[in-house]
């Protein structure tokens, strides 16, 4: 089954004091495939984290 990353789940996981940090990261943990997402989600991620480097890291990982 093919999942797809939004926004938030890319804030979420990369934010230890989010709210759905947690949620996030248990998703991530349990994911036997990559995850779908688009140029949008990446450049909106790196405004909302301030790290484009660490939001292309996601991308190797």
């Amino acid at each position: 089954m093919k999942g797809i990353a939004d926004t938030g789940f890319v804030v979420a996981f990369a934010t230890r004091n989010d709210q759905h940090h947690n949620w996030a990261v248990n998703v991530a943990k349990a994911l036997t495939e990559p995850l779908l997402t688009c140029e949008a989600v990446l450049a909106e991620s790196a405004f909302h984290l301030e790290s484009s480097s660490y939001v292309l890291s996601l991308l190797q990982d």
